[in-house]
């Protein structure tokens, strides 16, 4: 039986580049399987653990989220991540 409701409405888009950091608005996107094309697409390591670095770690990284991520092109589903 199909069912035609609302369920809800977007009323942001943004899209984080880097795990943990903070991110970009956007007015649109490309959503695959995987999810938001670009979303925590990198992540930083630190050289201390080898363990991706996560903004959960407050005392270790009190920083982070002062730190923000932006693609410098957007990036595609069928193609590279730009930087």
């Amino acid at each position: 039986m199909a069912v035609n409701a609302q369920v809800g409405s977007v009323t942001g888009l943004w899209r984080f580049p880097v795990k943990s950091m903070r991110g970009e608005r956007l007015d649109e996107a490309h959503v695959t399987e995987q999810g938001l094309v670009g979303d925590r697409a990198y992540a930083l390591i630190d050289n201390d653990t080898g363990k991706v670095v996560s903004a959960k770690s407050v005392k270790r990284f009190p920083d982070l989220f002062g730190c923000r991520a932006a693609f410098v092109e957007p990036p595609r589903a069928d193609g590279d991540l730009s930087p």
